[in-house]
């Protein structure tokens, strides 16, 4: 059990990033001061979230006001919550269980083999009761300050050392057979970032979606509409989540039924953790011996049959395809190109009855017969959201400490740039051609003024790729450990 402990805990710390924060806090004045920058971004961050959080809460239990049943906010509450959980479980357990680079180091380690299912499944739950604490705490707050019940915030509280354990164990389940099978392709991040892609698209297009259907001042009525009408509230959480009627029971009967709600999920709770270690166990342990050795057998190459090509695309492909495989850097290297068309669906679409859709539809039409002022507002709409693109930008940075090897390769260094310059350009091109579509569709330009457009914006994206590959060239962040690091880098410069 000590050895158990000595695992579990310097695993958590390692993760957790403990030893960089003692040494930083320890270090010299420059690393303090960057350590607060952090958690002071980090605050601002977290508040910054948390509002909007609070406020649709708020809407949330005002309609069950509206219903006449305020139980069924926390019916909402506590089943909602489980599906994020299981969302967030897949991904972490994914990214943390499979996309790691520790699993050499941890199967040298003299442990048992079953200690590192155990201590991946107890930081899972760690790690998933903050991220529990963070959805339930607002909606115990909202509830407390309306309501005016205590007893529910206590019980809450209560129920959050149970809320994660079963979302964790099905993401357990889910992910790896999921594992298991990717494990005989070579390139196994690409699901990691198609899935973090169309979870991305989802979220940005239903909060789209909801913003442009809710006017202000009645966002209450909304959701009261939607909760009697469009969707059976009580049917829903009992038919998505099940076990969270014993959740709603717990928090909002009396003792002997709150009790017996509590024993029966927590019975559940156990059932469940004891059927995903006896089906994950063995499968993760065999998983972790065949990691590193996914994909199909290397042929030998025959040196006399290799074509000299075009360096120049070589480096082309090898910066998309470097980017496109690892999820850190598609997601945050081409957020753009799914910001850019849904932003411009979602003004010109999706709100076509709110004020800010007729305002908008009346500063376009005052300006038809100044078409060369609408020409500069469709060109500063699209280069602002192509700029956001950090793929010219970190295109050295992501060399790392390998970065040396240009030096060695047998290619000019113009010849090098030229490359990276053109996949930066692509990817550039993917988000203007698709808003000057869309945009084009609804603004109606003449062709006159759309071509202008179109030869301002070309030229407009090499001066762009130059000015961000210039920035990335100064000042390369050469030493990281993580590849989010890498892309971090371009935001403190």
């Amino acid at each position: 059990m000590n050895r158990f402990k000595k695992l579990l805990f310097f695993r958590l710390k390692n993760m957790l990033g403990i030893p960089q924060l003692k040494y930083m806090m320890k270090n010299n004045e420059k690393s303090q001061l960057y350590l607060a920058g952090f958690l002071l971004l980090f605050l601002i961050v977290a508040a910054s979230l948390l509002a909007p959080y609070f406020l649709i809460l708020n809407f949330a239990y005002e309609a069950t006001e509206i219903l006449g049943d305020t139980t069924l906010f926390i019916s909402l509450l506590t089943s909602s919550g489980q599906i994020l959980l299981l969302f967030t479980g897949i991904l972490y357990c994914f990214n943390s269980m499979y996309t790691s680079r520790d699993s050499e180091f941890l199967l040298s380690l003299p442990f048992p083999r079953g200690y590192l299912f155990l201590t991946s499944y107890v930081i899972a739950y760690i790690m998933n009761f903050f991220t529990s604490l963070l959805l339930l705490l607002p909606g115990l707050v909202v509830y407390l300050y309306k309501a005016g019940d205590a007893v529910v915030f206590v019980k809450g509280l209560v129920l959050s050392i149970l809320y994660p354990i079963i979302p964790v164990s099905l993401s357990m389940i889910i992910v790896i057979p999921i594992m298991h099978i990717l494990n005989r392709f070579k390139h196994k991040d690409i699901v990691a970032t198609v899935a973090g892609f169309v979870l991305m698209v989802l979220f940005i297009a239903s909060n789209m979606v909801f913003s442009s259907r809710m006017q202000e001042g009645q966002e209450a009525e909304f959701f009261a509409k939607l909760f009697s009408e469009r969707i059976d509230l009580p049917k829903l959480t009992k038919g998505l989540v099940p076990y969270s009627a014993f959740m709603k029971e717990f928090l909002v009967n009396g003792k002997i039924g709150g009790a017996t709600s509590f024993v029966v999920l927590a019975v559940l709770s156990a059932f469940v953790v004891i059927v995903a270690y006896m089906l994950c166990r063995r499968l993760y342990e065999s998983l972790q011996q065949k990691i590193g050795h996914a994909g199909k057998k290397e042929k030998a190459v025959d040196i006399h049959a290799i074509k000299v090509g075009n360096p120049r695309l070589a480096f082309c492909k090898k910066e998309i395809k470097l980017i496109l495989r690892s999820p850190v850097y598609a997601l945050n290297c081409l957020l753009n190109i799914v910001l850019g068309p849904l932003a411009v669906i979602s003004i010109f679409k999706l709100s076509t009855n709110s004020e800010e859709a007729v305002a908008l539809d009346a500063l376009v039409e005052s300006f038809r017969d100044k078409p060369y002022v609408l020409l500069y507002i469709f060109y500063g709409f699209v280069m602002f959201l192509t700029s956001l693109n950090f793929a010219p930008s970190t295109t050295f940075s992501r060399e790392g400490e390998h970065f040396w090897l240009t030096k060695v390769i047998p290619v000019p260094y113009v010849e090098q740039v030229k490359g990276r310059i053109y996949a930066s350009v692509i990817f550039y091109l993917c988000c203007c051609v698709t808003m000057t579509v869309l945009l084009q569709f609804f603004i109606r330009l003449k062709l006159v003024y759309f071509l202008s457009v179109i030869v301002l914006i070309l030229a407009s994206v090499l001066q762009i790729t130059y000015m961000s590959l210039a920035v990335d060239l100064i000042k390369p962040k050469l030493h990281w450990s993580t590849e989010a690091e890498a892309v971090r880098g371009i935001s403190t410069r």
